[in-house]
């Protein structure tokens, strides 16, 4: 059981760095057609890529946790 929680685990961080990697090209590809920086579709990519970020970053340290048990 805990080597299918580790392995559904792992998935869903590489899916939501997968979606912040494509966030980030999709935010390049504004910043080279000249968009604002306060343009809304970029404020709202970067809102989107911290909240994949930090929820990353939380099932990450969880990762760890199940790794030392």
């Amino acid at each position: 059981m805990l080597q299918m929680k580790k392995w559904f685990l792992a998935y869903k961080i590489e899916y939501l760095w997968k979606k912040i990697r494509r966030n980030r090209k999709k935010m390049a590809a504004l910043l080279n057609r000249r968009e604002p920086y306060s343009s809304p579709q970029l404020v709202r990519l970067n809102q989107e890529n911290w909240e994949l970020w930090w929820s990353a970053r939380q099932m990450e340290q969880r990762w760890i946790q199940l790794l030392a048990e």
